[in-house]
C-alpha cells in the first residue's frame, strides 16, 4: 500500500528501477501513471483509450518491460531523436547535476505532457503545463522511506529546483491550494538537441562565435585543457585570462575550445550586475544551468568587484560552483582586480600576444588569391601598423573584398582595400580628450634640414624595426619595454605638428593630437584617469598619439607641499610608464625642452629639436608653399624672399595664403612680389617685428 499523507489508497505493484534507458524509464513512468488514473477514474474518456491498456495488462508490462509508451505506435507523438540518444542526453542530465532516480524521475513525469499532448487532456489526469504534488505523491511515495525521498526531491534545495530544471508554480488567491512543478525550457530544449541557449535571450549573454581559421595562442592549449578540459573529481579553478581589450581572447578561447567539443557561454557581469537582488540570483541560475546543459564553459566579462551590498549573482554563483563542475574563465585586464571567489581556488594566465611574424602569415594565409612578393611585403606592414584581433582575419578580408567593389568591382584586390578594413575597425572615439585628424601631407610638404630628415627617417625604422630587431635581441635588456616616444622641441611655427602629421601619413595611420584642455582636471585623480583612457583607446586604435604643448601637463616635478603637488608629480610618472608600454608611437611636442621633467629626457627613444630655418630652408618653402593651380608673376623671386626676412614655414604658409586673396581681390591673374610683401609685413606685424 502507497504511503499517501491524504490517505488516498490505491493497490499496485512497487517497481523500483536503476535502468537509465530513456525509453524504458519513460514507460515505467507512464505505465504509473496510467495506473493510478485507471484505479483512480475507471478508464480512460472516449477518443483517448488507445493511450490507456488494461489493469492487468499494466501490471503484467510494470514487470515485464517492453521499451517504449504503449502510445508511442498507436499516435502521431513527437519524440526527438534515436532512443540512444535520448539515454545518452538523460545520463547527461542525470550526472551533470547529480541527480537521484527519484529527482529523475519526477523530471520524466514533467517532461511527458511534451512528449504528447494526452496527458493534459485527461480530466483530473492533474497532468498538463505543470504536474501536482499529489500526482508525484501517488506515483512515488509507495512507502515511508519512498514518502521521505519524494519530500526530499522536491526541497527548493534540491538540485532540481536549485538549477531551475524544474519551476515550481504555487497558487494564487487559494493558499491551501497544493504547489504544482513545471519542467523548464531549457530542459526540453536540451532533449531536443536544441543547441539555443535560452539564456541568449538576455541581451548581455551570448554563445561566442568560433571561426575553424581562427588563431589562438598555442601557449594558451596546454593550460585550458589542464584546467578546464581535463575530467576531475575536484572543483575546477577560476581561470582568470588577463590581458587587454580587444586582444581576442573570447574567440581564441572559443576556437580552442570547439576543438575539444566545447562550447563558451560568455556573460556581460555589467548588465547582470544592473538587475535588481533577485533578479540577479534567478539570472545566474539559468546561465550556469544553461552552461552546463551545453557542455560550455562559462566566461565572465567586465567583472568588478562588489561591495557588501552589490552583485548577489557573484555570491550565488559562487555557492553553485562548489557543487558542479563547470569551468568558468573570468577575462581581466592585466592591472584590474578580480573579485574573490570565496572558497574557490583562481589561476592567473596571461593571454599570449601574436608576434609579428604570426599576424602577417594569418594576413597572407587569408588573402586570395596566393600574395605575389609585393603584397606580402605590404602584408607585413600593415600587420605591423594595425592592431586588430586575430580571430577576426576572415571578417577583416570580408570587409577589405567590399572596399575592393567600391573601388572597382573589375579590379582584384589590393592591400589598401585591407587598409581600409583595418583603419575603420581600429578606429576609437575619444571624445573631448583628443581630435582625431587623417593625415594628408608627406614628406614633399615638409621642408626640413637635411639632418633632421635623416631624424625623422630614423624614428620610422625603429618602429619598422622594433620586433625584427629590438625586440628579438634586446627584450631582455629593457624589460619587455619596446614603446617608441619621441620629443619635439622648438619655437612655435618651426614644423612639429606638420612633422608629425607626416611621419602618421606614412605610417598609414590616423595622427591622435590630444586636448589637453580636457585632459588636465583640477580634481585629484581624474587627470591621470583620462590619461589612462587615451593611451587605452590609442592602443586599440593604432594611431599615432600626439601631445602637443605638453610642458603644460608634464612640466618639472616640484617638491610635494600639498595633496595637488604629489598627485601631479604621480600624473608625471604615470605618463613615463605608460611612454615605456605604449606599443606605437607617442610624440610629445614643446616649445622649450627645459620646461619638461629631466626624467623625461632618458626615456625618450629619440628628442629632436625644430629650429629656425635659415635661408636656404626658407628659399626651398617658398618655393614649396604655392599650389600648382595659382601663378607666380616672373617678378617674384624664392632666393630673395629667403634672405630677406626670418621666417618659420608657419609664417610663410600664413603670407602665402594672404598674398593669394590680395592678388584675388585686385583680380590679378598672377601674384606679384607686392602681394607678397605686403603680406609680409602683416605678418611681421602679427610677430611685433617690422618689415625690412
Amino acid at each position: 500500500m502507497p504511503y499517501s499523507p491524504e490517505h488516498i489508497v490505491y493497490s499496485r505493484p512497487v517497481v523500483e528501477s536503476d535502468e537509465a534507458d530513456f525509453c524504458l524509464c519513460l514507460e515505467r513512468i507512464d505505465l504509473l501513471f496510467q495506473l493510478d488514473y485507471v484505479q483512480r477514474m475507471g478508464e480512460f474518456p472516449a477518443g483517448l483509450e488507445h493511450f490507456s491498456l488494461p489493469e492487468d495488462e499494466i501490471v503484467r508490462r510494470l514487470q515485464s518491460p517492453q521499451g517504449n509508451p504503449c502510445w508511442i505506435q498507436t499516435a502521431d507523438v513527437y519524440l526527438p531523436d534515436a532512443d540512444r540518444v535520448l539515454t545518452q542526453r538523460l545520463q547527461f542530465l542525470v550526472d551533470t547535476f547529480d541527480l537521484t532516480p527519484g529527482e529523475r524521475d519526477i523530471l520524466l513525469v514533467a517532461l511527458l505532457p511534451r512528449l504528447s499532448d494526452h496527458y493534459a487532456r485527461l480530466p483530473e489526469g492533474e497532468l498538463g503545463e505543470s504536474v501536482s504534488r499529489s500526482l508525484l505523491t501517488r506515483l512515488f511515495a509507495t512507502s515511508q522511506i519512498a514518502f521521505q525521498l519524494l519530500q526530499s526531491a522536491l526541497h527548493p534545495a534540491s538540485p532540481l529546483f536549485r538549477f531551475q530544471l524544474l519551476t515550481e508554480l504555487k497558487p494564487v488567491g487559494n493558499r491551501k491550494s497544493p504547489s504544482t512543478y513545471a519542467l523548464n525550457i531549457a530542459v526540453w530544449h536540451f532533449f531536443c538537441g536544441n543547441d539555443r541557449l535560452t539564456t541568449s535571450l538576455h541581451a548581455w549573454t551570448h554563445r561566442a562565435e568560433t571561426d575553424a581559421s581562427a588563431w589562438y595562442p598555442a601557449a594558451l592549449v596546454e593550460p585550458i585543457a589542464r584546467l578546464c578540459l581535463t575530467p576531475a573529481d575536484d572543483v575546477p579553478p577560476i581561470v582568470v585570462l588577463e590581458g587587454y581589450e580587444q586582444d581576442g581572447r573570447e574567440r581564441a578561447l572559443a576556437t580552442l575550445l570547439a576543438e575539444h567539443g566545447r562550447s563558451l557561454l560568455c556573460v556581460n557581469a555589467e548588465g547582470l550586475a544592473s538587475l535588481p537582488e533577485a533578479q540577479q540570483q534567478q539570472a545566474i541560475i539559468g546561465i550556469v544551468r544553461d552552461a552546463l546543459l551545453d557542455n560550455a564553459v562559462l566566461l565572465l566579462e567586465n567583472v568588478v568587484q562588489p561591495s557588501a551590498v552589490e552583485h548577489s549573482y557573484l555570491q550565488t554563483l559562487t555557492s553553485l560552483l562548489k557543487q558542479i563542475r563547470l569551468p568558468v574563465v573570468v577575462l581581466a585586464d592585466a592591472a584590474a582586480t578580480v573579485p574573490v571567489f570565496s572558497g574557490l581556488a583562481c589561476v592567473h594566465i596571461a593571454m599570449p600576444q601574436p608576434t609579428l611574424d604570426e599576424k602577417a602569415a594569418l594576413l597572407q594565409k587569408a588573402w586570395s588569391p596566393r600574395p605575389a612578393a609585393g603584397e606580402k611585403q605590404a602584408l607585413f606592414n600593415l600587420a605591423q601598423r594595425y592592431a586588430f584581433n586575430p580571430a577576426d582575419v576572415s571578417q577583416l578580408m570580408q570587409e577589405a573584398e567590399y572596399y575592393r567593389q567600391l573601388r572597382d568591382s573589375t579590379a582584384s584586390l589590393k592591400p589598401d582595400d585591407l587598409r581600409q578594413a583595418l583603419a575603420h575597425r581600429t578606429r576609437k572615439n575619444f571624445g573631448k580628450l583628443a581630435q582625431r585628424i587623417t593625415p594628408t601631407r608627406t614628406f614633399d610638404d615638409l621642408v626640413i634640414s637635411t639632418a633632421m630628415h635623416k631624424q625623422l627617417a630614423e624614428i620610422l625604422a625603429t618602429i619598422r624595426l622594433r620586433e625584427s630587431v629590438t625586440e628579438k635581441h634586446f627584450s631582455h635588456k629593457t624589460g619587455g619595454k619596446a614603446g617608441v616616444s619621441a620629443l619635439f622641441y622648438g619655437d612655435s611655427g618651426t614644423g612639429k605638428t606638420l612633422a608629425a602629421e607626416v611621419l602618421a601619413q606614412h605610417l598609414a595611420v590616423d595622427l591622435i593630437k590630444v586636448d589637453l584642455s580636457n585632459v588636465v582636471n583640477k580634481y585629484v585623480g581624474e587627470t591621470e584617469k583620462n590619461l589612462a583612457r587615451i593611451f587605452d583607446l590609442a592602443q586599440a586604435d593604432s594611431g599615432v598619439l600626439f601631445f602637443d604643448e605638453a610642458d603644460a601637463l608634464f612640466g618639472k616635478r616640484s617638491e610635494t607641499k600639498d595633496a595637488h603637488d604629489r598627485h601631479a608629480n604621480i600624473e608625471v610618472s604615470y605618463l613615463l610608464q605608460r611612454l615605456e608600454n605604449y606599443p606605437g608611437l607617442v610624440i610629445l611636442a614643446t616649445n622649450n625642452r627645459n620646461h619638461l621633467d629631466s626624467a623625461f629626457n632618458r626615456r625618450f627613444t629619440f628628442i629632436t629639436r625644430f629650429t629656425w630655418p635659415d635661408a636656404a630652408l626658407r628659399a626651398q618653402m617658398w618655393q614649396a608653399i604655392w599650389p600648382k593651380t595659382l601663378k607666380l608673376a616672373d617678378d617674384v623671386d624664392f632666393s630673395q624672399l629667403g634672405t630677406r626676412s626670418e621666417l618659420t614655414g608657419a609664417n610663410i604658409r600664413n603670407v602665402a595664403l594672404l598674398a593669394a586673396v590680395l592678388a584675388a581681390e585686385e583680380k590679378s591673374k598672377k601674384i606679384h612680389l607686392h602681394h607678397i610683401e605686403h603680406a609680409i609685413s602683416r605678418e611681421l606685424g602679427k610677430l611685433g617685428r617690422l618689415a625690412l
